[in-house]
């Protein structure tokens, strides 16, 4: 059984492959282009449908792909707050000091 991100990921991926075959016919490479965009994100979001049906089956209740998607949903927050670095980032860019506490910058 198909749950709501896999239809609306197929939903996506139809479109995308429609856009991709019309785009040549009228000369507008943009909508080939949009064609492919909209297969991509039709395909992350029938991955995520897939994840969010294996965490339900896992479950094994009724109800299961609800309680999937609020875990899924709630382990992309962040749990606890950030705090900085007390250190000074390091640059890749050769020739540029990168401790800017000192201020002895060679830039």
């Amino acid at each position: 059984m198909m749950n709501e991100h896999q239809a609306e990921g197929t939903g996506k991926g139809i479109l995308g492959k429609a856009k991709e075959a019309v785009g040549p016919l009228t000369g507008n490479e943009d909508q080939v282009a949009e064609g492919r965009a909209n297969q991509a994100e039709g395909n992350v979001q029938q991955g995520l449908g897939g994840v969010q049906q294996g965490v339900a089956n896992a479950l094994g209740r009724p109800g299961g792909q609800e309680q999937a998607a609020r875990a899924i949903n709630s382990s992309a927050r962040p749990r606890r707050a950030w705090a900085p670095s007390k250190r000074a980032p390091r640059s890749c860019a050769a020739g540029i000091a990168s401790d800017t506490r000192r201020g002895d910058s060679k830039a």
